[in-house]
């Protein structure tokens, strides 16, 4: 078990009167494990020993329990392993109170301070600028000899503006050949599709990589009755698909570091320049009072620059997204639902993929609460059966397609949707309208007469949202969206547009009826 811990200084409004109770009650928690703690903890021990030490005979004269006996088997291990048992320290300051409590602490729960005891920290060297010793590494005996390298580096302010860094390695454990060690990757695969590529002033240019060869064979194949409709939208799905790959390059995969949470600030020249003066002074630094000084200078100016990058970055971030909420909602809502999403991408703690495929089965299967009546209302199967509403049926919703109608949907197209499986996007539809009019008036023709209904169109890809609420496990707090073809929504769109303008001339819906109409509302 590795942490790290803060404990506050004494005669601070911070100061705990027990402070070590918490990181007690948490060694607790985990009694059977080993243990490695780093932190500062603003403890001056001096070379106070951290451990019982009695002789040889004291263990069978006063018949310790087995706790005092594993305690003293540990001082043997160490010195098996070439630890000293006995640590050195530059700092002689008389310890303080949360010294003698740390080593009261390592007493209990027989944890041991590396430093000044590891080889390579012999002298046990200061860890602050004022050449004290107070962060420290307490280990359990079997892992204090698993640390292969402990450093106590030089002051360097750009990491801390009192404490020293302190580096450590722990070698590998052995692993037999048949055990296995679960490490959550943190590097994953993102592809980079044509929507995420998108731009406004490259539709003139998609238009015109339509190849136009390829737009006239589809046309022929709609005019041929031989020819099959997943056949024809295939050739439409690669016409896009071509001019995408012009026009946008071609998707393509890319590695992201889940871990990371923060891009990298630009600098300004200034700060370029300090930056390069830090690290030329670092490479310099010979361990001489000159070079230590020249760095600890080069340190502070380039934090300093640092410090006023960062305050101008996150200055320019709020007026951008203060500005974006009326400007430009769409990435003023992609900003901070992408906040939210951080917390809800650890995969551990959702359903797995089958749980969602076996509750979206569930939810799509045909389950009756009740019964269900297939009797019709008179007045509505009279109505039908006059020659007026016949002929008007006729004219409004079994007529072909026009350019117009197909139009007046087109327009109304959002940018920024998702596509189906057939990757065609809204912003492809409507960039090329001009030059695909007419092959939209023949497809959906097509469609019309023939009854054909193309499979990429009765396809749906289920994603389920988080609903932010409730225990993120539950598949009931996920909403299940499911995503379409848009070149097929744009059929069922002019569709509906038929279906509203028969069923308005024809007085099917009741004035009272205003939900989910157009140009009505729950006041009227």
């Amino acid at each position: 078990m590795v942490g790290n811990t803060y404990v506050p200084p004494e005669g601070t409004r911070y100061q705990s009167l027990i402070p070590f109770q918490e990181l007690q009650e948490e060694v607790l928690k985990f009694s059977n494990c080993y243990f490695c703690i780093a932190g500062d903890l603003n403890s001056h021990t001096g070379t106070i020993r951290d451990f019982v030490e009695v002789g040889d005979l004291m263990p069978e004269q006063l018949n310790f329990d087995h706790d005092v006996q594993n305690c003293l088997a540990s001082l043997t291990f160490l010195e098996d392993h070439n630890i000293r048992l006995r640590r050195q320290n530059v700092d002689q300051r008389r310890a303080n109170t949360h010294g003698i409590q740390l080593i009261e602490f390592c007493k209990t729960n027989n944890l041991f301070i590396g430093n000044g005891r590891l080889d390579s920290d012999m002298p046990g060297k200061a860890t602050t600028t004022d050449d004290s010793l107070i962060d420290y590494i307490l280990a359990s005996p079997l892992i204090l000899t698993k640390i292969e390298y402990f450093h106590v580096h030089d002051y360097d302010a750009v990491f801390s503006d009192k404490h020293c860094r302190i580096s450590w390695t722990i070698s590998r454990p052995n692993i037999g050949q048949n055990s296995t060690i679960n490490v959550k990757p943190s590097m994953i695969n993102i592809k980079k599709s044509h929507r995420n590529m998108w731009s406004n002033v490259k539709a003139l240019d998609f238009s015109n990589n339509i190849n136009i060869n390829d737009l006239n064979d589809i046309r022929e194949n709609l005019g041929n009755p031989d020819a099959h409709i997943d056949c024809i939208l295939n050739k439409i799905q690669k016409l896009y698909k071509g001019a995408a790959d012009i026009t946008l390059g071609p998707e393509y995969e890319f590695k992201v570091d889940v871990n990371k949470k923060y891009k990298p600030i630009r600098f300004d020249r200034e700060t370029l320049n300090k930056r390069n003066r830090y690290y030329k002074a670092k490479r310099a630094n010979n361990g001489s009072d000159e070079m230590k000084n020249e760095l600890k200078i080069a340190s502070k100016d380039y934090k300093k620059a640092v410090t006023k990058a960062k305050a101008i970055n996150k200055k320019q971030k709020i007026n951008k997204l203060r500005n974006s909420k009326t400007n430009n909602p769409k990435f003023y809502w992609s900003v901070l639902n992408s906040k939210n999403n951080n917390k809800i991408n650890n995969s551990s703690n959702r359903p797995t993929l089958d749980n969602f495929f076996e509750e979206f089965k569930n939810l799509s299967g045909t389950v009756c609460h009740g019964e269900f009546s297939n009797d019709l209302d008179e007045n509505v199967v009279n109505m039908f059966e006059t020659n007026e509403v016949r002929e008007l049926a006729d004219q409004i919703l079994n007529v072909e397609f026009t350019e117009e109608e197909i139009f007046s949907c087109v327009k109304d197209l959002k940018n920024g949707k998702a596509c189906g499986t057939d990757k065609i996007l809204n912003e492809f539809i409507k960039s090329t309208y001009s030059k695909m009019k007419q092959v939209y008036v023949d497809l959906f023709n097509r469609i019309l007469n023939d009854g054909q209904i193309p499979e990429s169109w009765t396809i749906g890809m289920i994603i389920p949202i988080y609903k932010n609420k409730g225990d993120k496990r539950d598949f009931n707090n996920y909403r299940g969206i499911t995503i379409l073809s848009c070149l097929g929504k744009m059929f069922t769109s002019v569709i509906n547009s038929r279906l509203n303008k028969y069923a308005n001339e024809t007085r099917l819906i009741n004035e009272n009826q205003t939900g989910f109409r157009k140009n009505y509302s729950t006041l009227d």
